[in-house]
């Protein structure tokens, strides 16, 4: 699978280079301006680059800091906060 996810993505990109349009990330379009990872693993690196860019910093000192205190405030009938799924090999 993991061999198969950079070809993936290749086509993917290509599809929208193809058919999509230009977007303005700085006008109209900003909405679509996200924080990205820059690197071949996805992990957490990317939130001190993310809030820098915002003029914050990242704290992990502070007792509930963070988006959520919990993942359990998202329960809904179809999703329990309190059961993640579980990785994938």
């Amino acid at each position: 699978m993991s061999s198969l996810m950079p070809r993936l993505d290749r086509v993917t990109r290509t599809l929208w280079r193809t058919t999509g349009r230009p977007v303005d990330l700085t006008g109209a379009h900003a909405w679509l301006d996200a924080p990205v990872h820059d690197g071949s693993v996805i992990g957490d690196a990317w939130l001190a680059s993310a809030a820098a860019r915002w003029g914050g910093h990242v704290r992990e000192d502070v007792d509930g800091a963070g988006l959520l205190p919990d993942l359990t405030v998202l329960r809904r009938p179809r999703f329990q906060g309190r059961r993640p799924a579980p990785r994938r090999p």
